[in-house]
């Protein structure tokens, strides 16, 4: 063999290699991609899967925390209830009292009043009991200390 049918071969041989490392990088680049392919497609059926799970599980906590906060406005409503109602009755009770109290007070006072008045009347009137006969120095009114041991008619009138 001559030495340019040497080089024709040795370089048909280099592009036989070259087309063969070609076809060796075409097919591998066929296979990460088919790999590629499938990988992305489990991603998304994994992500699709995920998603579909953390909307249930994101509807059923929600459906929890509204079912527990309806029972917890149901309990504090009823215990605002029974507060008010509580106080209603103890304000009622104590309005009840006070007004009982007062009206105690103003018939006391009112009894005091008319003893007084029917007293004074009795003295006014003369009908008062003669405090003479107990005791002849004690009297219902109380003796001037200006004018005691004098007599009305011994007084300078001018």
């Amino acid at each position: 063999m001559s030495l340019r049918e040497q080089w024709y071969a040795a370089r048909q041989q280099r592009e036989q290699e070259v087309r063969q490392r070609q076809q060796n990088v075409l097919e591998t680049r066929q296979q990460i991609q088919a790999e590629m392919a499938a990988l992305h497609q489990y991603q998304r059926a994994w992500l699709e899967e995920f998603c579909q799970n953390l909307a249930a599980e994101t509807a059923e906590f929600l459906h929890n925390a509204t079912a527990e906060r309806t029972a917890m406005a149901a309990v504090m409503r009823e215990s605002l209830n029974n507060f008010h109602t509580t106080l209603q009755a103890e304000v009622a009770a104590f309005l009840e009292a006070t007004r009982m109290q007062q009206q105690e007070t103003w018939t006391e006072q009112a009894q005091e009043r008319a003893a007084f008045v029917a007293a004074l009347q009795d003295y006014v009137w003369g009908t008062a009991p003669s405090f003479g006969s107990i005791q002849s120095d004690i009297s219902p009114v109380r003796a001037n200390p200006l004018t005691q041991g004098v007599n009305s008619n011994d007084r300078n009138w001018s």
